[in-house]
């Protein structure tokens, strides 16, 4: 299985909106990403959906800078 296969299986989530969400991220945006953004964008997808969630849409403040790339660019995603 391709790297690009294993990550659109991890990016299928709980709820329809956080799966369009992040696999119109991972088909728009990975590929644009460093190798290590990369790896960060991985290791989000190991979070919970409702983290996730809550994050993209503000309702939760991040508790640390290392998905805040991340967020800002889901969030574009997600308002557009």
């Amino acid at each position: 299985m391709s790297k690009q296969s294993r990550l659109a299986w991890r990016c299928r989530r709980g709820t329809r909106e956080l799966d369009q969400l992040l696999q119109r991220f991972l088909q728009s945006e990975f590929d644009l990403l460093s190798i290590e953004q990369q790896q960060i964008f991985e290791q989000f997808l190991d979070e919970t959906d409702p983290d996730i969630y809550n994050w993209i849409t503000g309702q939760t403040a991040l508790a640390d800078n290392t998905y805040r790339f991340l967020i800002a660019r889901l969030g574009n995603l997600h308002s557009a």
